[in-house]
């Protein structure tokens, strides 16, 4: 029992593969008892509260035809296994109340039930189960394979404040390289960029002064790709449930010192995006209102965001078009992130003049990549 302890535990701590992990203790369970199946059952959502699990999933098996049942799902209502993953007690039990074998050509006899977790945090059961007409488990066994469970759920525990904590460390460090670039990277371009303004102001030729005005153009894209990374290493702290709060602030930033007139329209429940593309929204409105304001030398501004079958970013202006010499790593940006997101981008000239660029993105991934996004 205290060898099997310590070889979950060093796998645990050691960061092995979660699944892996599972066999083992499934495994180990299965010599510590001497039967004749092992199967760990957990709900398909860890994240969810236990009063809304109502099915577990034998995650691993071990023992006699356990690829067969690998897979299969235990209702929490009216099971063994659902009894203690509710009330966390361990139960010796002749049969169990749900056959999770039942239709595969195989028979279960008696039974351990066990809560894998610690303290009140139940995240599984483990079953160990011997073939009909086995002896049944007697106290012994059940107090040596409930503290094998005790311990190895105290090590899951432990691992998982161990990638917590290692987790926290990472996004630090992300946080500390975005103040740097923000603070150190972005401030010294501008320095750069002011002191080729001036530069250009007392160039006599008209060659040279075009040449340090797409040299300036080409500085504010690298300073615009820079703040695209710095939001791409920022924590996303508000979550998906403040998106139209984030998308509002990120088009007052950038349009507050300008004197576009610019309109916003957001519709469709945006609070239930995907975090992934909360991210990619944010990034894909800064880069294309950027740009407006930026280039166009537009009196209007039109950004639209919605959302039914899937995400589509329009923005607009009235402007004078996007300019040839310019650089269009931008653009690039909000191709890849469509392409990422298997979605779309579509930049072209507005009805009435100027440049409209719109992203699309399907909720959930397959897409055509080239397929016309709604609205365009």
């Amino acid at each position: 029992w205290l060898e099997a302890s310590g070889e979950v535990a060093a796998q645990l701590l050691g960061a092995g593969d979660p699944t892996e992990i599972l066999r083992l203790i499934a495994g180990r369970a299965l010599e510590l008892s001497g039967a004749d199946y092992a199967l760990i059952a957990l709900p398909e959502d860890l994240e969810a509260a236990p009063e809304d699990i109502t099915d577990l999933k034998v995650a691993v098996a071990a023992g006699l035809d356990s690829a067969t049942i690998a897979g299969r799902i235990i209702p929490v209502s009216g099971s063994t296994a659902g009894e203690v993953f509710t009330d966390h007690v361990p139960r010796a039990v002749p049969h169990l109340r749900y056959d999770v074998s039942q239709g595969l050509g195989v028979r279960f006899g008696p039974a351990l039930a066990l809560p894998l977790g610690a303290d009140d945090q139940v995240q599984g059961v483990l079953l160990v189960v011997r073939v009909p007409g086995a002896g049944a488990f007697g106290e012994h066994e059940l107090q040596v394979v409930s503290s094998f469970a005790d311990q190895a759920s105290l090590a899951l525990q432990r691992a998982e404040s161990q990638a917590e904590r290692r987790e926290l460390e990472v996004l630090a460090d992300r946080d500390r390289i975005a103040r740097d670039l923000h603070d150190q990277v972005i401030q010294r371009l501008f320095a750069i960029g002011l002191s080729l303004q001036g530069t250009k102001r007392r160039a006599k030729t008209p060659g040279v002064a075009e040449r340090v005005q797409d040299h300036i153009d080409q500085l504010h894209e690298v300073i615009q790709d820079i703040r695209t990374a710095i939001f791409d290493l920022q924590v996303n702290e508000a979550g998906a449930g403040q998106v139209r709060t984030r998308l509002h602030r990120v088009i007052t930033e950038l349009t507050q010192d300008t004197a576009l007139r610019t309109t916003v329209r957001m519709s469709g429940a945006l609070d239930t995006l995907p975090g992934g593309l909360v991210e990619a929204a944010e990034a894909v409105v800064r880069e294309a209102v950027s740009n407006a304001v930026r280039h166009a030398r537009a009196q209007e501004l039109t950004v639209t965001v919605s959302m039914d079958d899937q995400l589509v970013i329009d923005v607009s202006d009235d402007g004078v078009g996007m300019p040839a010499q310019v650089a269009h790593s931008g653009l690039h940006n909000l191709r890849q992130r469509a392409l990422a997101a298997a979605g779309s981008c579509v930049v072209r000239p507005g009805e009435g003049g100027g440049t409209r660029v719109v992203w699309a993105a399907p909720l959930t991934g397959g897409s055509d990549t080239d397929r016309a996004p709604a609205g365009g």
